[in-house]
């Protein structure tokens, strides 16, 4: 099997698995980008318009509209630290923490399964070689 198609099948299988731990667990109204941007938040622990949109590197009046369907579902909530309500901060509700706090958890339990799979060593090895590369993808030119 090529590396591309391993890494697709590895995102998918924890993609499928993922949203069926999520609906298991009552985030069924959850998507894809819903996701993204909760996690963005939950990384920030909290965030302005402007720093989400630069995080996710998409315009703001679209995380606008998410964070308004967001706090809808009740995942986020905007604060306003100054009383100024043009200026406010979005910070995750005790819902969407809960929600990252599961994601945690099944993170552990599919990357326990490699270590099922793999021996102690090559364990080892996979997780120096997904470090390494993890480390320096960013700074590399994607137009190569």
């Amino acid at each position: 099997m090529s590396i591309l198609k391993s890494f697709d099948a590895i995102y998918n299988a924890f993609n499928r698995q993922f949203n069926e731990f999520c609906q298991n667990e009552g985030y069924n109204e959850i998507t894809v980008n819903n996701y993204q941007y909760i996690a963005a938040i939950f990384s920030l622990k909290k965030a302005t318009v402007t720093e989400l949109a630069k995080k996710l590197n998409i315009r703001k009046a679209s995380v606008t509209q998410m964070i308004d369907s967001l706090v809808k579902k009740g995942y986020v909530v905007r604060e306003s630290p100054s009383g100024d309500k043009r200026s406010y901060e979005i910070k995750l509700t005790d819902k969407g923490t809960e929600m990252m706090e599961l994601e945690e958890k099944f993170i552990n339990k599919f990357i326990g399964r490699f270590d099922k799979i793999l021996s102690t060593q090559e364990f080892k090895e996979f997780s120096f070689l997904l470090e390494k590369i993890s480390e320096n993808i960013e700074g590399e030119n994607h137009n190569d």
